[in-house]
């Protein structure tokens, strides 16, 4: 909190502080300077790279500057003051060779800066790391080298100044001896999302075609004089899409226009990097798409008006569901499975005989389903119900009525059967009418399946003498397993979830908890009682729930705040812009990102994501 009394100029100081976090955010985005009218764009050469390996080099270049303008180089910490994370060497009116520290890890600037009055600059964060990249070595199998059609061939070059001590090149003649048809090239597959080609920087270097998926995407010029540059990234290539892809690196047998080195047209691989990355998962939405077509061709006519309301508000979430490209396979088969029942559930318009009553018993268990009459419209005394039922799962037990004014006259059972009369002695009118209680019972030894009961034939006799043909439905119950199971385990682990849940205040002070953590409790605690109360829970399952709740309540005791939250991300033992742009540059990222780890420190809420709720946090303690 602000300390002290407000005065104007402390507000027009913190309006001030408001406005930088804006224009820091929007400066963060994309991790790449805006090109506008007086700035300049500044990207790593021969690719997108916005990440270099610790100790390398790369390439930087711009676009943007007036015709015949130079730039200026100049490598800065986030806030511009210096740093030591990287150098920065002019190699050309437009270009620099930019070498990252070999001992240290972080976050810099490249800026770029128009010679003359113009104003004009641009910058590049870079971010070093060796984390998420895979090194292939020049002599590793995976790497395939081919000769080139005029037979020059791929030797090995022994110094400590390359990857491991061994790069691989081929050199080119000057002269038309060379097969540009058939050039000597290097070819590597890889399965992720990006790609670096490692090599070198000097007056040696001649000119190289590079080829992803069999598409030419960039002619790379090495060549630098007087300098020497290992370990270069000669080549980035970022955010592909996650799968195999291949890198073909071919010597073109040409050289910089300013070489003056015989012959000046060597290709040099030292090793290749490769970013794996994650595979997208593949949602299987075909079943999903099956029952939404069916539901879709069925006639709103042909059943209750409250039966069709239900599959609708069912339908609408499937088809939400699978026109959601972020759904997960889980939601895909809950959506499906939920409309396939509200299909099955969908109740005839017209008279029906419904069955009605539990869905899952326990072995042994005896039960008993509804029977009802719904939607009869003239006066019906008198029904004719065929029941069929799983004689493998269940027992047929008897038939009773549900009143006085019903009377069973005829009940046969036998091999899965059950053929009922019974008349109605003050008539049937009703949109639903219950007739009968049927009662089963699960054959002894059963468990852990499911058996179907269903009407097979139902007809109606009215006091004209007419038969109605009426509707049927179904009812298919789980049985559940005879295993003893013990939940006082759970019971116990839910109420003392309960009491520190209860317990726990929100807050960004010491002893309290960031919202998020209390709402996750809440959630892990409402999941463990569902499997309480449920009675066909296994003990594996009650086992899972215990062990779920108790990973729960853990990580809700991590998350507490245990002194108050640091704005001083840098830890340099003060607080500046120097945080405020960390909390910007990780700004919009969430633990689910791949780089949580290192976008964390910047969550000083510890909300589970950065937002404008950090940058506020901050700001306000470079205020006070």
């Amino acid at each position: 909190m602000i300390k002290g009394d407000f005065n104007m100029s402390r507000l027009r100081k913190k309006l001030s502080i408001m406005l930088s976090i804006i224009l820091v955010i929007l400066s963060s985005s994309g991790l790449n300077a805006y090109a506008g009218e007086n700035e300049i764009s500044v990207y790593g050469a021969n690719g997108n790279a916005t990440q270099i390996e610790k100790g390398t080099s790369m390439k930087m270049a711009v676009s943007g500057i007036s015709q015949g303008k130079s730039v200026t180089w100049s490598v800065t910490d986030l806030d511009g003051s210096a740093t030591s994370l990287a150098t920065i060497t002019q190699t050309g009116a437009q270009t620099a060779i930019l070498t990252a520290s070999s001992e240290s890890y972080g976050t810099f600037k490249v800026v770029a800066e128009q010679n003359g009055a113009s104003g004009k600059t641009g910058e590049q964060i870079i971010q070093i790391t060796n984390e998420n990249l895979i090194t292939v070595d020049d002599n590793d199998a995976l790497i395939k080298y081919e000769s080139a059609g005029s037979g020059e061939d791929w030797e090995t070059n022994n110094s400590s100044k390359y990857y491991q001590g061994t790069g691989m090149s081929v050199t080119p003649p000057e002269d038309n001896r060379y097969s540009s048809s058939e050039p000597a090239y290097a070819e590597f597959t890889f399965t992720g999302t990006g790609i670096q080609w490692i090599g070198e920087s000097n007056y040696d270097c001649g000119i190289a075609e590079v080829y992803l998926d069999g598409i030419k995407v960039s002619t790379v010029d090495p060549f630098i004089a007087p300098c020497d540059v290992n370990q270069f990234i000669n080549f980035s290539r970022e955010g592909l899409p996650y799968g195999e892809h291949t890198i073909k690196v071919a010597a073109a047998g040409l050289k910089n226009p300013a070489s003056t080195v015989y012959p000046g047209t060597r290709v040099l691989i030292d090793a290749f990097r490769y970013m794996p990355g994650s595979p997208t998962q593949e949602v299987n939405k075909a079943e999903l798409r099956a029952k939404i077509t069916e539901a879709q061709a069925l006639s709103e006519n042909a059943y209750t008006p409250e039966s069709w309301a239900a599959l609708q508000q069912v339908l609408i979430t499937a088809v939400l569901v699978n026109e959601d490209p972020n759904a997960s396979q889980e939601a895909v088969d809950a959506a499906a499975s939920d409309l396939a029942a509200a299909i099955l559930e969908l109740v005839p318009f017209g008279p029906t005989v419904v069955l009605s009553g539990v869905d899952r018993v326990l072995p042994d268990e005896t039960f008993s389903l509804g029977v009802s009459l719904y939607h009869v419209r003239q006066d019906v005394y008198a029904e004719f119900i065929d029941l069929k039922y799983d004689q493998n799962v269940f027992e047929y037990v008897n038939t009773e009525a549900e009143n006085s004014d019903i009377l069973i006259v005829d009940v046969e059972s036998d091999d899965g059967y059950v053929s009922i009369i019974a008349s109605t002695l003050k008539g049937v009118t009703s949109d639903r009418m219950p007739l009968l209680q049927t009662t089963f019972k699960v054959k002894s030894g059963v468990q852990n399946t499911s058996g179907k009961i269903e009407v097979m034939r139902a007809e109606l006799g009215t006091k004209d003498g007419d038969t109605i043909a009426a509707g049927f439905t179904s009812k298919t119950i789980s049985v559940g397993s005879s295993e003893t199971v013990d939940k006082s385990l759970l019971s116990a682990a839910i109420d003392s979830a309960k009491a520190l849940y209860e317990a726990a205040v929100v807050g960004d002070r010491p002893g309290q908890y960031p919202q998020a953590a209390k709402d996750a409790l809440k959630a892990a605690i409402d999941a463990a009682e569902l499997v309480l109360n449920d009675s066909f829970a296994t003990q594996t399952a009650i086992d899972n729930a215990v062990n779920a709740l108790n990973t729960a309540v853990s990580s809700f005791k991590d998350a507490v705040i245990k002194e108050e939250a640091s704005a001083d991300l840098n830890d340099d033992e003060k607080i500046d812009v120097v945080d405020l742009a960390i909390v910007a540059y990780y700004y919009g990222k969430t633990s689910d990102s791949p780089d949580w780890d290192r976008a964390k420190a910047a969550d000083v809420n510890r909300d589970g994501k950065i937002d404008i709720s950090d940058l506020a946090y901050v700001a306000l303690r470079i205020v006070e």
